[in-house]
């Protein structure tokens, strides 16, 4: 008899008497202290970070927080894409994170002209 049960961290298979279980990587994105909504390691592109408003010419930069909660080595594979109107300031530090590893990256809206700027990272 074969029984298979999954988490967000690792797989764990029953055969007979013997067990194998795979590490895995689980990725959280922090915005300052604040844990970003729906960055527990499930992938959710329809949660918004607000950078609020800005004068025109005026540079708003926040700073993300990778971090690696799972307990194998996570890759980060870039670029990171930035939408228009917006520049990444500081790509990851390290783009392999150890378990528990944290490493972080700055994007900034550019407020050349008034208007509303919005986009997936």
């Amino acid at each position: 008899m074969v029984r298979v049960r999954t988490s967000s961290l690792a797989v764990l298979v029953l055969l007979g008497s013997s067990a194998v279980v795979w590490s895995a990587p689980k990725i959280q994105v922090h915005l300052g202290s604040t844990i970003v909504p729906g960055s527990n390691g499930v992938r959710d592109t329809a949660t918004p970070v607000e950078f609020g408003a800005t004068q025109v010419a005026t540079v708003l930069a926040k700073t993300f927080t990778v971090k690696n909660i799972g307990d194998a080595p996570l890759r980060l594979i870039g670029p990171i894409h930035i939408p228009p109107g917006f520049t990444l300031q500081r790509s990851f530090g390290a783009t392999v994170l150890a378990p528990g590893a944290t490493t972080r990256f700055v994007v900034a809206v550019n407020s050349a002209t008034a208007g509303r700027l919005g986009g997936p990272v």
